[in-house]
């Protein structure tokens, strides 16, 4: 029984050839032929199915696979058996969605399991990354603060702007998750949120396996209010600047989303979603 549901399908046959024969050989995944620029696409012949991302690593990281599977455990068995190695965690604790190995080819495997949308939120208790890398992003809102500071914490603007799902609004206290594009993200830890001044949470770095800090601050001014957004705890290796890079891009998309749909009362993630 074929375990993957969908996968990203574009390794470069002369450095990643092992692993393409170590992917297809455990996980039964067939290989396309190649489009006459030396790639090859790792797919499958059927329309229908996500596609999860491979990149190639830098500062010395090897490239990811990500695959989501119908059964976790299963696959990381199988995955186990075909040698190869756990890297971090081989679980996540809670929900046990995801595991992280290192395959033939240098090649790191993250597998995840279909989230159920209408399951309870559970915590996150992945360390908290410690690293020195970090950065901050903003934006001028022409926007009164309470307005902006609505549509960044309440799950009905924000899945008006940009997000498929909120479970809920951010409340100190409270476990929120956040789905972009139909995948969900760690849940957030929301330390706590201050009306109209800012909002601090903790939630699981993109290809880390721990969590980082973000600060939502918001700044009234005579035409409007700044928003800035700010993140840190990433170790400085290849892994976690180029996971610091991923989550500022996220964090700039937002903002210009965000702002767009309060300049002209739009609902892009409507748009987005049809």
């Amino acid at each position: 029984m074929n375990l993957v549901l969908s996968y990203q399908a574009i390794l470069r046959t002369a450095a990643l050839g092992p692993a393409v024969d170590w992917l297809r050989r455990h996980f039964d995944l067939p290989l396309a032929e190649g489009d006459g620029t030396n790639w090859s696409r790792l797919g499958v012949p059927a329309s229908g199915l996500g596609v999860l991302a491979a990149e190639h690593g830098g500062g010395g990281e090897g490239p990811v696979v990500e695959l989501e599977v119908t059964h976790l455990k299963r696959a990381l068995a199988r995955a186990l058996e075909g040698g190869a190695e756990e890297l971090d965690s081989p679980l996540a604790p809670h929900g046990k969605r995801h595991a992280v190995l290192r395959i033939p080819g240098d090649v790191v495997l993250w597998l995840f399991e279909p989230v159920d949308e209408g399951a309870a939120v559970e915590v996150d208790e992945r360390p908290l990354g410690e690293g020195p890398v970090g950065f901050t992003v903003g934006r001028r809102f022409g926007h009164d603060v309470a307005t902006v500071f609505s549509a960044l914490t309440e799950a009905s603007a924000l899945e008006q702007s940009y997000l498929h799902r909120a479970s809920g609004d951010l409340r100190t206290g409270e476990v929120v998750e956040w789905w972009w594009n139909e995948k969900a993200c760690s849940p957030q830890h929301v330390d706590e949120l201050r009306r109209d001044e800012r909002v601090d949470f903790t939630w699981t770095a993109h290809h880390c396996a721990y969590r980082t800090r973000v600060t939502f601050s918001f700044t009234p001014g005579d035409d409007g209010c700044r928003v800035g957004i700010t993140e840190s705890g990433w170790v400085d290796d290849g892994r976690g600047r180029n996971s610091a890079f991923a989550h500022a891009e996220a964090w700039t998309e937002l903002l210009v989303h965000v702002d767009v749909c309060l300049r002209h009362d739009l609902r892009l993630a409507e748009l987005a979603h049809r």
